[in-house]
């Protein structure tokens, strides 16, 4: 969606595997302190996600710096 928004193109790398990870990862740990009622570790699992989205953004702003050199 960026590149299309942007009007640039935007160079994928393997760094973009780690958010993608990171946020399953908080996901299923935020559905299974749920299902076990963990509010605490359910909390840990959303700012896991919080953390994921910037790391989404730092390396999506990251890449188009590249690009622009």
């Amino acid at each position: 969606m960026f590149p299309a928004v942007l009007g640039r193109t935007l160079r994928y790398s393997p760094r973009f595997w780690g958010h993608l990870a990171l946020l399953h990862l908080s996901l299923c740990i935020r559905i299974g302190a749920d299902m076990a009622g963990a509010m605490t570790v359910r909390r840990w699992g959303g700012t896991l996600n919080e953390i994921a989205v910037l790391w989404f953004l730092v390396n999506t702003v990251t890449a188009l710096q590249s690009r622009a050199d």
